[in-house]
């Protein structure tokens, strides 16, 4: 994975190669699941989610395996590295969405949902994974809420069932930044509703 990231920006793109990381990722996806790995659909398949398909859990000696091997920082890494080509913030401090508009943006977001699905299996039940994956969650991971990418599924994994982490400084910023997000989207609804209020108006007098 991390030698992955060389390859992962739009000079050296190629589809093929996009292809075979999604298809080793959706495979440390189903090890962690403990699932077969003849039943891995091909990548034509778009999604791969042994835990809501099969409602199995993960295996808490492959969770712990996947931290000291290092595979947990390589997979947040690598959702900096490539969100960054659709993510971004602005001057504010504000998120910048900006959805896929090539091939390789297209990609690259579709690798970073599976990425968030293995971090969701990483962290499920697991109190010293969870702990682990925090440190990451102001700086990078807190950005991707409402990207379209498995983020606020994985956030709410982890603050669910860790009472100690929702209730402390992490939490209380993941919790705001989540309220904050409910607070735009109820403005940008009532804003669309109002203008289209307006544009009734305009037609009926015309």
């Amino acid at each position: 994975m991390q030698n992955s990231k060389n390859n992962l920006n739009p000079r050296k793109f190629k589809p093929a190669n996009c292809k075979l990381l999604l298809m080793k990722l959706r495979l440390l996806l189903a090890y962690i699941y403990r699932q077969n790995f003849i039943h891995v659909p091909s990548v034509d398949v778009k999604v791969y989610d042994p835990q809501n398909e099969a409602g199995v859990p993960a295996v808490a000696s492959r969770q712990q395996a996947a931290r000291e091997l290092g595979a947990v920082q390589a997979v947040v890494e690598l959702i900096s590295h490539c969100g960054n080509y659709f993510v971004s913030i602005g001057p504010s401090g504000t998120t910048i969405y900006k959805p896929p508009s090539d091939e390789f943006q297209t990609w690259m977001q579709r690798l970073v949902r599976v990425l968030f699905l293995i971090v969701e299996a990483f962290i499920d039940n697991h109190e010293d994974n969870q702990n682990f994956v925090a440190v990451w969650l102001p700086a990078i991971l807190l950005k991707y809420i409402d990207c379209d990418v498995n983020a606020e599924r994985m956030i709410t994994t982890m603050l669910t069932s860790n009472r100690p982490l929702l209730e402390g400084k992490v939490g209380q910023t993941t919790m705001q930044r989540f309220l904050d997000l409910v607070f735009k989207k109820g403005k940008e609804m009532a804003d669309q509703t109002q203008m289209q209020h307006n544009q009734n108006i305009t037609i009926a007098s015309q």
